[in-house]
């Protein structure tokens, strides 16, 4: 059976050159944003960044520990935590790449992919240019993946490779040529998307349920069994992986099953709140909801309703044959989200994380919006689907431009954080995200940033440079938390638990060992975390006659060197 006669729009080239204009310009400001001051690192960007600086120092994908009590550095795989990402990281610092740049070039590497792949999708499912275009525009300008992609986390390469395998996919039953080739690429693509996330063995099993369904339903019976083989191979890798770490390392599944502290009726409120974006998509909503109240808010939904009103009618009114076609056949997208959101809504709210965060939103999101833009260009006339489009795009960019125009003033909608935001990143002052409205404002919403060290610590980085390597080349930094996320990115540094030592370590070491403390006034301490005071305190009751190097925004305990 040959792939169904595609229909064209006119303003096709119109069309394409929208979607051009909206993944060049959201690629000029993620490279403004991100160049500088490198992506926003987080705890699980932490691993990914030490894995890939170990892979790059030749000692595989393995994370560096320290342990205080006998002086000793080892380094094990954490299959916690996928290793495509990671290697993906160390690949880019062997031809050069300096490592806290690494991530933003794969954030902006994935940020095309992923708009594109949204947009090829849309087009695929519903063989409108005009509407496949006003898609792009929609997630090009959507504050979740803005949110993702300034992050180093795994969804920068997950995303678009989950929307890619969904292109390869739509209608591969019906192929009559080249219908191997394309299974063999959605296989490779399923196993490197399950090696960024575990959740890809969920996306495998949809994917599954579908090319079984399909071809039982069609009775073809060799397609069934060896495209299923191809298919189910993809987890051969990540399997190979998991075994080959066994024993070395924690779990898998790691803390995501432990008891969550929060009530099932939390977990429930959690993915309510979480899903309001479903329906405003470009609107910060605990931002707004701050300021506007949850009655404004509220009213804010009407013209939405309006325009949901209005596709209810013309899909009544326009080819309700069609509607049949909307069904998985043509593509695992539906199965697929309907197994994700059976994870995330029956079982996450008895774990341990929030179910329903922005990450989980944005994989279902790149999913969902193709598929509805899809189904209507698919079901209505060109004219119809392209109107309901546009106007949802043209609502959501209307209230992102005008609620904070409102409220801030243009200026203030458009320009970075408060000169004292910038000039002290880390400062205890530092306004919470939901206080500003800038548009870029989404890129500050972390407080460590992968470039921060050298940037704000320049001093204090040259001097670490000049310390003399030792046995593994390193030089040991112990640290607390929001240390941490600062050296992360840099080869030639092992981070060190600072708590850790105190309880446990001496005051001399095998290797070239500082302690660092950051100034509060330039490094944001959580309120978990002991201030710089109490942890000055503590080092010299441990260790009073350590000799000690003060810069401009941090204070350098350097241990004895072991004989």
């Amino acid at each position: 059976m040959n792939e169904p006669t595609r229909t064209t729009d006119r303003g096709t080239w119109g069309s394409l050159v929208l979607a051009l204009f909206a993944v060049a310009t959201t690629v000029g400001i993620l490279s403004l944003a991100l160049w500088n001051r490198g992506t926003s690192v987080s705890p699980d960007a932490v691993t990914y960044l030490q894995t890939a600086v170990n892979f790059f120092l030749g000692r595989g994908l393995t994370m560096p520990t320290y342990h205080p009590a006998t002086d000793v550095m080892t380094s094990a795989p954490t299959t916690h935590y996928p290793p495509l990402l990671p290697f993906i990281y160390g690949l880019e610092m062997f031809v050069g790449i300096p490592s806290s740049q690494a991530p933003v070039i794969v954030s902006l590497v994935g940020w095309v992919a992923l708009l594109s792949g949204m947009g090829v999708l849309t087009y695929r499912l519903g063989t409108s240019p005009l509407v496949a275009a006003l898609v792009v525009a929609l997630a090009a300008f959507y504050p979740d993946f803005w949110l993702i992609f300034s992050h180093t986390l795994s969804e920068v390469v997950f995303l678009p490779l989950l929307v890619w395998l969904h292109v390869i996919l739509v209608d591969l039953p019906t192929r009559s040529t080249r219908k191997l080739p394309r299974l063999a690429g959605a296989a490779v693509v399923l196993a490197l998307l399950i090696l960024t996330r575990h959740v890809g063995v969920v996306v495998l099993a949809g994917v599954l349920l579908w090319w079984g369904w399909w071809h039982l339903a069609h009775r073809q019976v060799r397609w069934l069994v060896g495209g299923g083989a191809i298919l189910a191979s993809a987890v051969l890798p990540y399997a190979l992986w998991v075994v080959a770490n066994t024993g070395q390392t924690s779990s898998v599944a790691g803390w995501h099953f432990r008891s969550s502290d929060d009530t099932f009726i939390d977990g429930v409120a959690g993915i309510v709140e979480s899903s309001i974006q479903a329906l405003v998509p470009l609107t910060p909503f605990h931002g707004y909801l701050h300021h506007l109240g949850l009655a404004t808010m509220l009213l804010l939904t009407v013209p939405y309703l309006g325009i949901f009103g209005a596709a209810g009618v013309a899909l009544w009114r326009h080819r309700p044959a069609r509607i049949p076609l909307l069904t998985p056949y043509r593509s695992p997208l539906l199965l697929v989200l309907c197994l994700y959101l059976a994870l995330y809504l029956v079982v996450q709210p008895f774990l341990s994380f929030t179910p329903l965060d922005n990450r989980d939103m944005t994989t279902i999101t790149c999913l969902f919006i193709p598929w509805v833009a899809g189904a209507l260009a698919h079901l209505l006339p060109a004219r119809w689907a392209s109107a309901l489009i546009g106007g949802y795009v043209a609502l959501n960019v209307a209230i992102t431009l005008l609620l904070p125009v409102s409220l801030r003033g243009i200026p203030a909608w458009w320009t970075t954080p408060p000169e004292r935001v910038t000039e002290h990143p880390y400062d205890q002052s530092w306004t919470p995200f939901t206080d500003r409205f800038g548009f870029l404002a989404w890129f500050e919403f972390a407080p460590y940033k992968t470039n921060d060290l050298a940037d704000f610590h320049p001093d204090l980085t040259t001097w670490l440079q000049s310390m003399a390597p030792g046995e593994r080349g390193e030089v040991l930094v112990l640290v607390n938390q929001p240390g941490r996320y600062l050296f992360a990115p840099h080869p030639g540094i092992t981070i060190g638990d600072l708590q850790g030592w105190l309880d446990a370590g001496s005051c001399a070491s095998q290797y070239p060992a500082v302690v660092v403390i950051f100034d509060a006034d330039t490094v944001y301490y959580p309120e978990d975390e002991p201030p710089p005071a109490q942890l000055y305190q503590a080092v010299q009751q441990k260790c009073p006659d350590l000799p000690k190097q003060v810069f401009e925004h941090s204070t350098v305990y350097q241990l004895v060197a072991e004989e």
